[in-house]
Order: structure tokens, then sequence, then C-alpha cells
């Protein structure tokens, strides 16, 4: 077996803790690019997730400019949900930036005056991405309490670690959004998740115990926390990665999916997708 291939793997047991296309082109020193990046769309050229039965299918490629100790590629998903605004005067919202309007939503407000508390134990760190989603262009204040130890371990059981707020461009509030790291779907929507390097394939899909399809590893051994991480890898080396969902089976509410790419520990880039329903 190619050593690198079983390096993915090994890093993938570490890590477990149809379709619009974007192409990247970057010049020839970057470091890698990024020659796929599908996800489902509607007519209007916006991330769309259908209500009903199906398969839809999100798709990464990554090729290896020059040589690379390690690569990883993470996703996280976030969930549109109902909320509600507190603390924030009408004639004072105007004049607020948008992370200040953003912390008014009320469970991340409460989250926040935990700092207080737990100060010397909580890591909230506030990140702004753009996104675009057809013709509309919006605004998203993410806040990550998932490095937060004593919060994180009171928390998780009960509230999703990560908070969005989307905004228009406008500046009004579009819809709040929580989750968590992992894939869309995760589990029950899950139909098959493929992790190529090169010609070297992992898949994994859902199935009865003791009924394990040739060259398909069960899901419940698939990196559940959306973390997949390689290492030595050389010039050309292509990882592909391959998301089948049932989006019948991922609810009503609109997604937020935010990928990562960090090399040789170092984030490179950040490619949220807003996905309606």
């Amino acid at each position: 077996m190619d050593r690198r291939f079983l390096g993915l793997l090994l890093m993938i047991g570490i890590a477990s803790t149809a379709a619009g296309a974007v192409i990247f082109a970057r010049g020839p020193r970057s470091a890698y690019s990024v020659v796929e990046n599908e996800h489902p769309i509607d007519p209007r050229g916006r991330g769309y997730l259908p209500l009903t039965g199906g398969t839809a299918r999100f798709q990464l490629g990554i090729l290896l400019n020059k040589p690379a100790g390690r690569l990883t590629v993470s996703f996280v998903t976030l969930v549109n949900t109902s909320y509600e605004l507190s603390g924030a005067e009408p004639q004072t919202w105007d004049g607020m930036d948008l992370q200040g309007k953003a912390s008014h939503v009320a469970v991340i407000g409460e989250i926040l005056n935990l700092t207080e508390k737990y100060l010397s134990d909580i890591d909230c760190r506030v990140e702004d991405l753009d996104l675009v989603s057809g013709e509309d262009e919006y605004r998203l204040v993410l806040f990550d309490f998932s490095n937060s130890s004593i919060w994180s371990s009171r928390a998780e059981g009960d509230l999703p670690l990560l908070h969005g707020v989307l905004f228009e461009g406008t500046g009004n509030i579009s819809g709040y959004f929580r989750g968590s790291p992992g894939f869309p779907g995760w589990p029950s929507a899950i139909q098959s998740i493929s992790i190529k390097l090169n010609s070297n394939e992992t898949k994994y899909a859902p199935m009865a115990k003791d009924a394990q399809m040739e060259g398909t590893l069960p899901l419940d051994q698939a990196p559940r926390s959306g973390t997949i991480e390689l290492e030595d890898l050389k010039k050309n080396d292509l990882l592909s990665i391959d998301l089948a969902v049932d989006p019948g089976r991922m609810g009503s509410a609109g997604l937020i999916v935010i990928l990562r790419i960090h090399l040789n520990g170092l984030l490179k880039e950040v490619m949220p997708i807003l996905l309606h329903r």
C-alpha cells in the first residue's frame, strides 16, 4: 500500500474526534490549487438543497503544486434557527457594527455574558466571512467557542459551540445559524463519503451490521469531526472528496457549510457555502 495513503488512513482515524462548480486559478508558485468545488445549486445560481429525497453531492478537489508535510481539510455545518434579539434599542441599532449587532442575538449574548464568570477558560474566536449566493452578497459573523474548556464541557450537550449571524448587504440580519464541526447531513442523511489520494480511495457508507460492502468501510469509522488530514504529500498529488447526502433527511432549514484548508498547520483558505431550502 502506498505509504502516503496509509498515512491518510491513520490520520483519518486520529481526526475522527447537481452541482455548482467553482474553479480557483492560482499562480504557479502557489502550494496548491482548488481544481473542483461543487455543491447543489438552483436555477438562479444559489446554493440549494431540495426538500425531497434523492442525492445531493459536495465535491472538492485539491491539487498539490509543491510537496507538503501536512494538508488538512475541515467541514463545519450550521443550521438556520429561529432567534430573538435582546438589549438593543432601535435608535442605537443603526450605529452598531455587524459584530455588535450579532452579539445581541439572545443566545450569543447569553454565552458572551458567561465570559465574565469563566474568563480564563472561554476562548471566543470571532470571524467575518463573505458569502455570495447567486447575485446576493452576505456577511457572516461567526462566533466559535469550540476551543473553550469549561464552556465546551458544560454546553456541548445543550448548545452547539458555533454560532453565526448572517447579514444582508444593508446590514440587516438575514438569519441566525448554529452548529458544530462536521459534514453536512451527519450522520442520518449521509449516503457515502469518498476520500481519494490519487487513485487510492477510502469510502464510507451506512450499512447493516456484519454486512460490510467490499471496498467500503462502515460510516461510524469515518472522520466524525469532518476533518481529513494527509501527510507527506508530493507535487501533483490530488486529494478528492466526494460527499453524497439525502437532502430529504436534512430537515427543512437552510444551511451554511464552511470548508477550511490548512497547509503545514497554517490556515490558507476558508470557503463558506449558503444553502437555501
